[in-house]
């Protein structure tokens, strides 16, 4: 990282004169940051702040910091296991994680999920949580994947209510197979539900041939076998 001393001139007094705050900021947003520490901290004489460059792309992408406390509330290795992204080559959602396809339609990532705008969205909102694994279907998980489910949901859902949405009002679950365009698990996160027009409401209609919801989906992956599912990647 890189270290720049800094003494501000305020009339306010929030924090202790003479102490030292170190202050992480994204590199190449410098006089946009301090402007926001400034308003949100009301730094004072004699005061001395250490502003330190992050660098790291998923903390410092215009989505992510616009999702302020995300980072540390959902840190996991929960899909991962703590290892790079096992992508398939050809995939299109592969393909937003490893940056290979445009970056600008992602809304939210981290080790665990990339969030984006779906590009036929059904509402005002219609977010598509996936996972950073190459995970084909809802189907190749096992009950031993409960937690891996709750994580896609609970993120999901964090991401919305940054966005001004209200899970109590949204449509949400999966497309269950056959029935889905893109062979990489994909939560459909849509808001408000009211807002969706009568064909969405058709292809969404929730737990029919087509669509089942999150809490369907969770009941469902409770009953199923344990173990490791032939499905997962290939």
């Amino acid at each position: 990282m890189k270290k720049l001393n800094l003494k501000f001139n305020s009339k306010f007094a929030n924090v202790k004169r003479s102490h030292i705050h170190d202050i992480q900021y994204c590199e190449g947003y410098m006089t946009g940051f301090i402007i926001q520490t400034v308003l949100r901290n009301r730094l004072v004489p004699g005061a001395t702040y250490r502003f330190f460059t992050r660098t790291d792309q998923a903390t410092c992408s215009p989505s992510n910091r616009q999702m302020d406390g995300l980072e540390e509330e959902f840190k996991s290795d929960v899909i991962s296991g703590g290892q790079p992204p096992a992508l398939k080559d050809g995939c299109v959602f592969c393909g937003i994680i490893s940056g290979t396809d445009s970056k600008d339609k992602i809304i939210y990532q981290n080790s665990e999920v990339v969030i984006f705008q779906d590009i036929r969205p059904a509402s005002r909102d219609h977010l598509l949580v996936i996972p950073t694994n190459h995970i084909r279907t809802i189907k190749a998980f096992t009950r031993d994947d409960v937690p891996k489910l709750e994580y896609l949901y609970n993120i999901g859902k964090a991401v919305l209510e940054k966005r001004g949405g209200d899970i109590s009002q949204s449509r949400v679950g999966f497309h269950w197979p056959p029935f889905h365009s893109i062979e990489h698990l994909h939560l459909h996160m849509i808001y408000p539900a009211e807002g969706m027009g009568f064909f969405s409401r058709q292809i969404y209609r929730p737990n029919s041939l087509f669509f089942a919801t999150y809490e369907w989906t969770l009941d469902w992956l409770a009953k199923r076998p344990n173990g490791n599912n032939s499905e997962a990647q290939s």
